[in-house]
């Protein structure tokens, strides 16, 4: 049984909210995205089906350390960064 996969899916900045929705429905099915090679490669490891939420944060400069305490303080994962 293979415990990773790579889908490739093109979403623009408009459709984030649709891209969110696909990821959480990935999760439920029991695909957890482990990263994202821009700019239409999602790689997934297999999970325990969940249902969580995706969000998209679009950011225009450097990520601080305050910007990681917020996800530390929520328990909160960070992914990645794609294009910035």
């Amino acid at each position: 049984m293979n415990n990773k996969k790579t889908i490739i899916r093109f979403f623009t900045i408009a459709d984030y909210e649709e891209e969110e929705i696909w990821l959480q429905n990935q999760h439920k099915n029991g695909w957890k995205l482990s990263r994202m090679i821009p700019p239409f490669f999602y790689v997934f490891e297999k999970c325990m089906p969940e249902d969580v939420a995706y969000r998209l944060d679009y950011k225009n400069n450097e990520e601080t350390s305050d910007y990681f305490q917020i996800f530390r303080d929520y328990s909160w994962e960070y992914i990645g960064r794609c294009l910035g």
